[in-house]
């Protein structure tokens, strides 16, 4: 709530700087607009660790697999081509209809894609895989050819990360709906 409220106040003030309340309005803009975008990062950031903290409640229903697979890779293959890095899926032709929350276990899907896509310097690919693991079970995994990972890092512990702008957060969060989903 305090985010909010200095976030409406900053967009008050940028509104009167830019119809002219302000004489120069050049000298409150600039800084006004990076507060915004400071600001809009630290609500992200704390709306991911909020979802950290709370119980993951499922709305599970059937998923067709391979349709909800190629979906999720086909909205990442823009970002991944203009890294340079292809992304594909390869599934397994008997794949189930598992019960998961589709939304919450894009969420897994998207973090891990992206963190792939960015670990790969260029010119890479990326493959999503799905195949039965055991009865009933299906294992998914998301292959990349970057560097990896260096073997001190935990990167499901949470506030641990390779990037310099990561927070820490996003695979501790997939970890944690993976974990729930019964993975």
């Amino acid at each position: 709530n305090p985010l909010a409220a200095l976030t409406m106040q900053a967009q008050l003030v940028l509104r009167r700087a830019r119809r002219g309340d302000f004489r120069p309005a050049d000298v409150v803009e600039k800084p006004i607009e990076q507060m915004l975008e400071t600001l809009t990062r630290l609500e992200a950031l704390v709306r991911e660790f909020t979802d950290f903290a709370r119980e993951q409640r499922l709305e599970l229903s059937p998923v067709m697999l391979p349709t909800y697979l190629n979906n999720v890779v086909a909205l990442w293959e823009a970002y991944g081509n203009a890294r340079g890095v292809s992304l594909r899926t390869k599934l397994a032709p008997d794949l189930p209809q598992p019960r998961l929350d589709p939304e919450l276990f894009r969420r897994v899907l998207d973090n891990v894609i992206k963190n792939a896509i960015d670990a790969i310097d260029s010119s890479g690919e990326v493959v999503v895989k799905a195949h039965r693991h055991k009865p009933g079970r299906v294992r998914i995994s998301v292959a990349d050819d970057g560097c990896g990972i260096p073997p001190d890092i935990d990167v499901f512990r949470l506030f641990e990360t390779t990037k310099a702008e990561g927070t820490g957060i996003g695979l501790a969060i997939a970890k944690q709906i993976v974990i729930t989903h019964g993975g």
